[in-house]
């Protein structure tokens, strides 16, 4: 379908059945999207104005215009980030908290920048302060950590047997004294 097609399509008027009022599918969209950008309004609670300025940021010039539907898409985004506090820079998952978004953000907007086309500029101040994140989803010190459990484990659990290295290498070596004394 042309694009000419979508824009007739959306200037047919249609009928409510509940109130009987006349609205067209261009007004449906744009009261769906602002229904949309309210919820995350509501999301954000106090940071919304600053993830609100921070979406101005991608106007072309400082008082230009944007289309609501450009402001959802990148709220969305934000929202996406605000929910995991995960993020992809140059094929590397990284991992990062909430106040340090909030920090980069209000960088961004402090520094008046404008004609942003995507999120690379926050990504840039966030991997500083962000940790890599494994494909596992842990980053370097939780697998630290996790590796350091497993020999502990693995050490109590010799410790519990009564096995030691040197107990160990012991018994080897009576068994192979032993199979080298029947073959002769």
């Amino acid at each position: 379908m042309g694009q000419k097609e979508i824009e007739m399509k959306q200037d047919v008027t249609l009928l409510c059945p509940r109130c009987g009022n006349s609205f067209t599918l261009a007004e449906s969209i744009k009261e769906l999207e602002q229904k949309e950008i309210s919820d995350i309004a509501a999301k954000f609670g106090q940071s919304w104005r600053l993830i609100y300025e921070y979406s101005d940021c991608f106007r072309k010039t400082e008082y230009g215009g944007m289309a609501r539907s450009k402001r959802l898409r990148l709220l969305k985004e934000v929202a996406r980030l605000f929910d995991t506090c995960e993020f992809m820079y140059e094929g590397k998952r990284w991992r990062t908290a909430w106040p340090e978004v909030l920090a980069a953000i209000t960088q961004i907007c402090n520094a008046e920048k404008f004609g942003l086309k995507n999120h690379n500029y926050l990504k840039v101040i966030l991997v500083k302060t962000a940790k890599r994140v494994s494909t596992e989803g842990m980053t370097a010190e939780e697998e630290q950590k996790r590796e350091a459990g497993r020999r502990g484990g693995r050490e109590a659990e010799r410790q519990e047997s009564g096995l030691t290295a040197h107990s160990v290498r012991k018994h080897i070596t009576e068994i192979i004294r032993g199979l080298e004394e029947k073959q002769r």
